[in-house]
C-alpha cells in the first residue's frame, strides 16, 4: 500500500515527494511486509520513538503517516488508526540590525565579480514578499521596465499572481545591466547559466 500511495503523490513538489519516500522507507523498514490492518498507535509511536531526529522533524513523520492512513481507509474501508501527537516548538531565526545587514552587503558588493549575486542577496533583504526560489528562478521578462517584479502564478508557492513595486535605487540597479532574452534567468552567470 506504501508504494501505491507514494505513486499517488508524484504530483507533489520533488523535495517534498522525497521526503515522503523517506518517510515511508522507515516505515517499510520498521514494519515490513505487514498488512495495514495490524499497524496502530504502538507501532507508529515504537517508530517514531526510536528516531534520532529533531521533534520537528519526528512530527512531520507521523504527519505524512496521517496522510497515508487516510488515504488507506478512503481506499480500502480500513479504519485509520490514532496516531501520536509530537509536540515541538520552533527555533527562533537571528534577526540582526540594519547597520550590520548594510555592512554585509556592503562586503558583498566588494568582493563578488558577478553584480547579479549582489543584487540578488540585495532584492531578497528588501522584498520579503519574493521567497527565495521564486527570486533564483525569475526572468528577464518578470522584471517590468516600469519597475516591478511579475511573477505568474507557475512561478510562486501560492500558484496566485505576484505584483511586486520595485524602489527606484533598485530600479537604477537593474537599468544599469545588460537586458538579456526575455526568457533568460535574470541572476545568471556571465556564460549564462542560471546561478544557484
Amino acid at each position: 500500500q506504501a508504494r501505491k500511495w507514494l505513486k499517488t503523490k508524484e504530483k507533489v513538489s520533488y523535495t517534498h515527494h522525497k521526503n515522503l519516500i523517506r518517510f515511508m522507507g522507515a516505515a517499510i523498514d520498521a514494519w515490513g511486509v505487514k498488512s495495514v490492518k495490524s499497524i496502530g498507535y504502538s507501532q507508529v509511536e515504537d517508530l517514531i520513538l526510536n528516531l534520532k531526529l529533531s521533534d520537528k522533524t519526528k512530527a512531520e513523520y507521523v504527519s505524512c503517516y496521517r496522510q497515508f492512513f487516510k488515504w488507506v481507509q478512503k481506499r480500502e474501508g480500513i479504519p485509520a488508526p490514532e496516531l501520536p501527537e509530537v509536540e515541538f516548538t520552533l527555533g527562533w531565526r537571528t534577526i540582526i540590525d540594519i547597520a550590520t545587514q548594510q555592512a554585509i552587503l556592503a562586503e558583498i558588493k566588494r568582493i563578488v565579480t558577478n553584480p547579479r549575486l549582489y543584487i540578488g542577496i540585495k532584492w531578497l533583504t528588501v522584498y520579503i514578499a519574493i521567497r527565495p526560489n521564486e527570486m533564483r528562478s525569475l526572468k528577464e521578462k518578470q522584471i517590468n521596465v516600469n519597475g516591478m517584479f511579475v511573477l505568474p502564478p507557475t512561478s510562486t508557492k501560492e500558484k496566485k499572481p505576484k505584483i511586486i513595486p520595485m524602489l527606484q535605487e533598485d530600479i537604477d540597479l537593474y537599468e544599469s545591466l545588460p537586458r538579456g532574452l526575455p526568457d533568460l534567468y535574470f541572476f545568471r552567470r556571465a556564460n549564462g547559466n542560471q546561478i544557484g
